[in-house]
């Protein structure tokens, strides 16, 4: 924390730090999210430009986040030792969306041999959006949709069903609808989320 105090942060810097920060599986999502967020607010400055104090702050605390991050502990094997049906698993898909930033979280359920269902993160992604709140959470599905589609053809037969969960009823209603035509921004987003999943394992 002392020597991130006697810095004075930049753009550069600020990328510099958050591209250290190598988290392929997501465990530390929720950090890279804020992260995303954060770096939308510093593009107005040059790389070497100086940045207000304000800011300072702010980023000043996210590289300390960073650096704690370090000692986040987690189980890399999804599969539990005590798993009945090891090479059989099931995926629980959730996705929301805010006013700026949506993300997806990939669980696997799997019963194990005292009876009980064994529930671990198999991956999370996150992604900025722009649109209307009904909007960006069409993009949480579509995020959602194409990190299934990856991680089903990882596991291949190993998948045997899965569960997608939306809290939009109004994203719901536009991928389930057959008849009424929808416009080209959530007609392509929709056709998209088709392809890659069954539609049928949809919940709200």
């Amino acid at each position: 924390e002392k020597l991130v105090d006697s810095e004075q942060l930049t753009r550069r810097k600020c990328l510099s730090k958050v591209m250290e920060l190598y988290d392929a599986i997501g465990i530390v999502e929720v950090i890279k999210a804020k992260l995303k967020l954060d770096m939308k607010e510093i593009t107005i400055f040059e790389f070497d430009e100086v940045l207000p104090e304000n800011l300072q702050e702010v980023w000043k605390k996210n590289i300390t986040l960073i650096h704690q991050a370090k000692g986040v502990e987690f189980p890399r094997s999804f599969v539990p030792w005590n798993a009945i049906e090891p090479e059989s698993i099931e995926l629980i898909v959730t996705c929301d969306a805010a006013q700026w930033m949506c993300g997806v979280a990939i669980y696997s359920r799997m019963l194990t041999k005292d009876g009980t269902f064994c529930v671990r993160l198999v991956t999370a992604r996150s992604k900025s959006v722009h649109h209307t709140i009904p909007r960006n959470e069409l993009e949480a599905l579509v995020l959602a949709s194409e990190t299934l589609f990856c991680v089903m053809k990882a596991l291949g037969s190993r998948c045997r069903r899965y569960w997608i969960a939306s809290d939009s009823e109004i994203v719901l209603a536009w991928v389930m609808n057959d008849s009424k035509p929808l416009k080209q921004f959530c007609f392509n987003r929709v056709q998209h989320i088709r392809r890659l999943v069954d539609i049928q394992c949809l919940f709200h």
